[in-house]
This record gives C-alpha cells, structure tokens and sequence, in this order.
C-alpha cells in the first residue's frame, strides 16, 4: 500500500502534502534546466532540488574556461585510454509483466507515443490518441498504425487532431449532459487516461503564464473528458515546476478541479528516469488518480531500478567521458532548445566527449535515451531538428512502464 507521508521521491503525494508532452521545455534555464549547475565534471545534474464518427475497438583542448573548466578549443584534455567494451543491453529485453491485458487507455497530447509504447509494453490497448503538431502524427502513426490499427481506420475517427474539437464542439453545448454526451460518441470507453499535457505553460523557460496560456488551458480539456467517461484511472505528466508554478495555486486547482470529478487525493511523484534504467535524471511530476478508493488504496509506487543503459552505450561501447576526463554514465537531460551550445557551456545537452572527440546526440542517440524500443524508428520525410524536437518533448518510456504497471496492478487488486 502506498504511504501518504514517504515514498522514494514524492514532492507532494497526495492532495494536501505542500509541493517543493508538451513534454518540450524550450531554452533551458533555471530549473527548466535540470542540469544548468553540472560542472560537467560529475555524473548527472546537479541543478535545482477528423471524422467525428466513434471508432471501434539521442579532443578536448587545454585552456580555462569562465567557470574554470576546460574549453574545447586549442590542445587535447589528457585521454586516459580505452575502456573495456559491452554489449548495449537491449533495454526493451526486459520482460513486461502484461499486467495490462484487458484494459483499455487513451493517449492525449500524445507526441510520438511515449505512452503508447509504454502501456502496449503491459499489455494494454489504446482506443484513442490525440495529436496536434503534423510531423509528431507522421511518427506516431509511423510506428502504431500496426500495433493499433483501429486508431486510423474510418478517417483516424479515434486519431484526433485538435483535441478541443471534441471537448468544446461547434455549436456550443451549453449544458452538461450534452457535452458528456458529444465525448461520448467521440472517445470510446477506456479505463486510464494517459496525458502529457503542455509543459510550455508551467516551465521556467516558458513565459510562465499556467492556465493564462491557451495551452495551460488545455488541462480543462483533460477536465471535461474525465469528468464525461469516469475512467478507472488518470496518469498525467508534466515539467517539475508545474508543483511550484503561480505560488503551488496551479497545482491545488488541478487538485481540487480531480478531487471534484471523484478522484480523492492524487499521488504526485517527480520521478527521474535515470532512476528507471535510463542515462538522463529528466525530473518530472507524475499526477495519478483513481476512481475507486480501493484501487488507490492498492497501489505502490514502484521501486527505483539500477542504470541499465549508460552513455557509453548510447554511442556504442565508445568511452563518454567528462571535460576533466573522468567517465560519465549519465548524460544531459534531452531537452527542445539550445541545442549545438559549446560544450562548456551551461545551456549544452547535446555535446558529448566521445573517445576523446565532441560529438553531437543523433536521432538514434536519443531514442535509446529515452527508452524506445528497437522496432521504433522515425519515418524518412520527417526531418533531423523535428525528430529531435519530437524526442526532446517525449516522455521517458521505462519510467511511465513502471508507473503503468503499478497502476494496471492496483485496478487488479481492487477488481476494476
């Protein structure tokens, strides 16, 4: 059973505990960039604490920095030789429990299918996703129109662009139970709602404007579908900064407005995905709600894993090391902006030392720090800087794995 006063790194757990997709965060700044106070001499950050119709079923040179490190350009950082040779574990070899089997999710703000991929680990079936930015929808569809086929039969019905068209239609429904019932015929009956609502809204590198941004508006939208299906459970995803943004007032409002709909206190977990396998810390809250007091009752928050993949085996078995020469296990966290910085620069995420030359995160790079599976892959027309973007807005696809299937085993307990 979950503990409403410990866990392994809650902020805030539940609706009354003080806290401390989309998922992109812009040029990274203050707490936005988890890692904009590393030396670059450790091993990870160390910054701050259509149709409407329903469908069916990523040499150092000598000289002295600003900030005392080396910089890149003029002589070579002592290369301290080759390192013994592994095998990149094959992440997705990890066996999914299919705790998931028979119940049903849809996938809002979906990006490139983080989630997806991530439930479809556990067994579970999207009926729905919803994405509006072209180049993402190319990618999810790249990779899930066989898994999920359903999804993009009949016009994408259950593919849906523009989320509001479903939630705020055309002539407006004044009343309730009208609008409960425009959901209804256009988003099937599911059990979990998945969400990488906007970050852009909350994050120390946007503007900050939260529910004054149209896109912070866009958690009402979350609103109104849970309110109109009542799912089983609710798993959203956001910027850490979301638990501090507007004074903790942003926070309580989604607290109180899931409270409303019949989900109680919420868990709030900020959950790093080095701490899921991953080579990237990616602080992030995750919001996560059940119906039935007794499914709340029955989850647990689950358990830190051992790195399973470092940088040395993102770039192949090559040695990645720091500017001072010592090994780095854990790389930057991948982020949407400030991309090609210096390599000593605070803003850099991309630039790495690799067998003792600078090289930059790929595409294929980023996937595998992000937890994608070998079978996913970007289609050719979508370009180099949206597949990183796509990648830099993704969520880490381990660490919602985890959380999902504690999810998926807490509805089991309690018989939903």
């Amino acid at each position: 059973m979950a503990s409403l006063g410990g866990g392994t790194e809650p902020v805030a757990e539940t609706a009354h505990a003080a806290a401390g997709n989309h998922e992109g965060e812009g040029v990274a700044t203050g707490e936005q960039r988890d890692d904009s106070r590393n030396d670059h001499t450790g091993n990870g950050d160390t910054g701050m604490n259509a149709s409407l119709g329903i469908c069916h079923v990523f040499r150092v040179v000598g000289g002295v920095g600003a900030q005392g490190h080396p910089t890149i350009f003029g002589a070579t950082l002592k290369y301290l030789g080759n390192m013994p040779r592994t095998k990149r574990p094959d992440f997705q070899e990890r066996q999914a429990a299919q705790v998931g089997r028979g119940y049903k999710f849809i996938d809002l703000f979906a990006g490139v299918g983080g989630f997806h991929q991530a439930l479809h680990n556990l067994g579970a079936n999207c009926v729905f996703a919803s994405e509006w930015n072209e180049a993402a929808r190319t990618t999810y569809r790249h990779n899930f129109a066989k898994i999920s086929p359903h999804l993009f039969s009949n016009g994408e019905a259950c593919f849906n662009k523009d989320i509001t068209e479903v939630t705020q239609p055309r002539p407006r429904v004044r009343r309730k139970s009208d609008l409960d019932e425009v959901i209804k015929g256009k988003i099937p009956e599911f059990d979990v709602l998945c969400a990488g609502f906007p970050c852009q809204p909350f994050s120390q590198a946007g503007h900050k404007l939260g529910f004054d941004d149209e896109r912070g508006n866009l958690f009402y939208d979350i609103e109104k579908i849970v309110n109109a299906r009542k799912p089983e459970a609710i798993f959203l995803e956001n910027v850490r900064h979301l638990l501090k943004h507007d004074d903790e007032r942003t926070i309580r409002e989604i607290r109180r407005r899931l409270a409303k709909a019949g989900y109680g206190e919420v868990f709030e977990f900020v959950v790093k995905a080095s701490d899921h396998g991953l080579p990237q810390h990616r602080p992030r809250v995750f919001i996560i709600g059940f119906l039935n007091g007794e499914a709340r009752d029955a989850f647990d928050q689950p358990a830190k894993r051992e790195l399973e993949v470092t940088m040395s085996d993102v770039f192949g078995g090559a040695r990645v090391t720091n500017l001072d020469g010592t090994d780095r296990e854990i790389g930057f966290t991948l982020r949407v902006g400030g991309k090609s910085s210096p390599i000593d620069d605070r803003r850099n995420w991309d630039g790495y030392i690799v067998d003792g030359r600078v090289r930059r995160l790929s595409p294929d790079h980023g996937m595998r720090m992000q937890g994608f599976n070998s079978n996913f892959t970007f289609p050719d027309q979508v370009a180099f800087s949206d597949r990183m973007k796509q990648l830099g807005n993704s969520v880490a696809v381990p660490a919602v794995q985890d959380y999902a299937e504690a999810i998926f085993k807490a509805l089991k307990a309690a018989g939903s």
